[in-house]
C-alpha cells in the first residue's frame, strides 16, 4: 500500500466541495481533504470488496435455491440465480470498461440486480421457501452488497449518491 497525504489547500468550504481533489480511477474510499489513508494496490476488479462479497452472494442463493421445490426450478429458482450472478458480473464488466464513468453505470445496473434479488428474497420468505438459516444468510449477504454498492458508486460520484 502506498502512503497519501492530500495537502490542507484542497479541504472543503463549510460542506462543500470545491471541485475534485485529484482524479482517481479506482478509488475505494471516499479521500478527504488533509486525511492520511491508504491507497490499495488493486490488480483488478477480484480484489475489491464490491466484487468479492456478490460473489459470497451467489453461493449462498445457489444454496439456499437448492432447496426450493423442483416447480420453482424454471421460476423464482432462474430469476434468482440470474439476479444474483448480474450483480458481480456487472461490477466486474464496468471495472473492465476502464472509465470511471461506464464503471458507475455498471454498479447502477448491479445496483438494480441487487435490489431484483431482494424483491425475490422477500417473496421466497413470504411463500416458505428455503431453510430459515440460508435464508437468513442470503437477505444478510444482500444487504452488505447493497450498503457496499452504494458507497462506492458515491465515492465515485465524488461524495454524492
Amino acid at each position: 500500500m502506498t502512503r497519501v497525504v492530500l495537502p490542507e489547500s484542497t479541504k472543503k468550504l463549510e460542506g462543500r466541495a470545491q471541485g475534485p481533489i485529484r482524479k482517481q480511477s479506482r478509488p475505494e474510499h471516499a479521500i478527504a481533504a488533509g486525511e492520511n489513508f491508504d491507497l490499495p494496490r488493486s490488480k483488478g476488479y477480484r480484489d475489491l470488496l464490491v466484487w468479492q462479497r456478490p460473489i459470497e452472494m451467489v453461493e449462498s442463493v445457489y444454496g439456499l435455491t437448492a432447496e426450493f421445490p423442483a416447480s420453482e426450478r424454471f421460476g423464482l429458482v432462474a430469476q434468482m440465480r440470474r439476479a444474483a450472478i448480474s450483480v458481480p458480473s456487472n461490477v466486474a464488466e464496468g471495472y473492465g470498461r476502464q472509465s470511471t464513468g461506464e464503471f458507475r453505470q455498471f454498479l447502477g445496473v448491479a445496483r438494480g440486480s441487487n435490489c431484483e434479488l431482494e424483491t425475490q428474497l422477500i417473496l421466497s420468505r413470504r411463500l416458505g421457501f428455503g431453510s430459515e438459516e440460508k435464508l437468513s444468510n442470503a437477505e444478510r449477504l444482500n444487504a452488505e452488497v447493497s450498503r457496499l454498492l452504494h458507497g462506492y458508486m458515491k465515492s465515485l460520484h465524488g461524495g454524492s449518491g
